[in-house]
């Protein structure tokens, strides 16, 4: 069986080579247990003289050593005498092709060292001896393990053995270390953005629902609209929740959380985002919103903790049953991501924009369709700046969302809104060179539900939030949510 590349410091791992089966538990130590059987990759002097080739990060050359401190039988658990063993290679030199015996190994021109433990069930570290490529550095290497069954005579094997001056994985490239980053920081973005625009969308209309009800503007609709119900006074003209003169204010708790399992990676966004805007005339507003979003993400042996920043102008136009939305966003971030390679630090920069429009339709009583459709674009610049991301090229990830739905919403009297929407989602997110871009699983169409709530209380006290599902149907599946409190000034 080829080895599976770690990702995870190893203490305990099982190889039932041949049969398909590999487990491990992470931990700091560079101790491992595998199991070596006659199905498994054999020198073709016999059939049941196999070895087993596993990962192996050199870390300090000068005081490596290998050491075999168990070998049993595994019908009988008979301990063995044999000697094993290994050779190392080179990450990316190729290892001989159906080698018939050890010295297939041991006389390759890639082979950098050898090492021989006559002492299988004792602790006594072996030093490595140099071959042809030597001498053994620093670096990453495949470590060929070989116990000398040469007639196949002692059935299947387990061996525990141990390394120093190394760790027994191979540890990330400066070139993957920053690909994580940057697929982390596009997920994570691409949510974030979505999120400020729907609010800033969200919030625009609930000021024109507002100037509405208060009396503010000329024309007067009560419906709701696009995704979310907007909660217009029940108490006619006067003040509003939120809105002092010309000037609607607001404030607004948002969250996200995706799960990306195609790469097993969670990334969870928790923020902030404040705005402001002003009538133009009876149809438009204008305005300005800043938000802070703590975002963190694990999986895959890496983490990433960060904060993004940004700062979005928006407007928002109601002209009869039409409406629309549009905003632009920079945004700028500060991360740290831990590896079993070290920590890391790097920043981003974000730029987006985005559009939506619908058209309420009544249909019965106090119930409004609203077929919409929307659009986000945006680019993201992420730059290694500090620990196992210094020196690493710059990469760019771009994204770009087109949403397709339709909102039911329903007035329930008293003050309170309901509404529930469903749509479909295309997603096409990636990023320069394969080793970001084959990370993203997040592409085509998906579904969205989304449910939303608001209304005002009889003391003044306006109450908007929404709960959003999506990637229904793709391997990222996503939740989004915020939460709106608002006072009669």
């Amino acid at each position: 069986m080829a080895h599976i590349p770690s990702r995870v410091l190893i203490s305990s791992a099982t190889f039932a080579l041949g049969c398909g089966l590999v487990s491990a538990q992470a931990s700091p130590l560079s101790t491992d247990t595998i199991q070596i059987t006659g199905d498994d990759p054999a020198y073709g002097f016999n059939a049941g003289y196999n070895y087993q080739v596993v990962d192996l990060t050199v870390t300090d050359a000068a005081a490596f050593t290998f050491d075999v401190t168990r070998l049993i039988r595994l019908d009988t658990d008979a301990p063995l005498t044999m000697n094993v063993l290994a050779y190392l290679f080179r990450v990316g030199d190729v290892l001989p092709v159906n080698p018939t015996s050890q010295l297939d190994h041991e006389n390759a021109a890639d082979a950098v060292a050898r090492i021989s433990d006559g002492n299988p069930n004792g602790e006594a570290p072996v030093t490595a001896t140099d071959l042809a490529a030597g001498p053994l550095t620093d670096g990453q290497y495949q470590l060929v393990i070989a116990p000398f069954d040469l007639f196949g005579s002692q059935g299947d094997q387990e061996l525990t053995f141990s390394v120093t001056g190394g760790v027994l994985v191979l540890l990330p490239t400066t070139a993957q270390e920053m690909a994580q980053l940057a697929y982390s920081n596009g997920l994570g973005s691409r949510m974030a953005a979505g999120g400020a625009a729907n609010t800033a969308g969200r919030q625009g209309r609930l000021s024109l629902a507002t100037r509405n009800a208060a009396g503010t503007h000329g024309f007067r609709r009560a419906s709701v609209s696009s995704g979310l119900a907007v909660a217009a006074s029940s108490r006619g003209a006067g003040p509003a929740p939120g809105l002092v003169g010309n000037t609607y204010t607001w404030i607004e708790i948002t969250g996200f959380e995706l799960d990306d399992s195609a790469t097993d990676r969670g990334i969870i966004g928790r923020g902030l985002q404040i705005g402001a805007d002003w009538g133009i005339g009876d149809t438009w507003v204008a305005g300005l919103s800043f938000a802070v979003d703590a975002i963190s993400s694990g999986g895959a042996g890496f983490t990433q903790e960060g904060v993004l920043r940004t700062i979005q102008p928006y407007v928002a136009l109601e002209a009869g049953a039409f409406h629309g939305e549009a905003s632009l966003l920079w945004g700028w971030g500060d991360f740290t991501q831990t590896s079993i390679g070290g920590t890391g630090t790097g920043e981003s920069e974000l730029r987006a924009a985005s559009l939506s429009i619908g058209y309420d339709f009544a249909a019965w009583g106090d119930t409004v369709l609203t077929p919409s459709f929307a659009a986000l674009y945006g680019e993201e610049r992420i730059t290694g700046t500090g620990g196992t991301l210094a020196g690493a090229a710059e990469m760019r990830v771009a994204f770009t969302e087109l949403s397709l739905g339709t909102t039911l919403s329903r007035g329930f009297g008293n003050g309170l809104d309901g509404s529930i929407g469903v749509y479909g989602d295309w997603v096409d997110i990636g990023g320069d060179g394969v080793l970001v871009d084959e990370l993203f699983a997040d592409h085509g169409w998906s579904g969205r539900v989304a449910i939303g709530l608001s209304g005002e209380m009889p003391n003044g006290l306006g109450i908007q939030t929404s709960v959003e599902l999506g990637g229904l149907g793709s391997d990222a599946r996503a939740i989004r949510g915020a939460l709106r409190v608002a006072f009669r000034f």
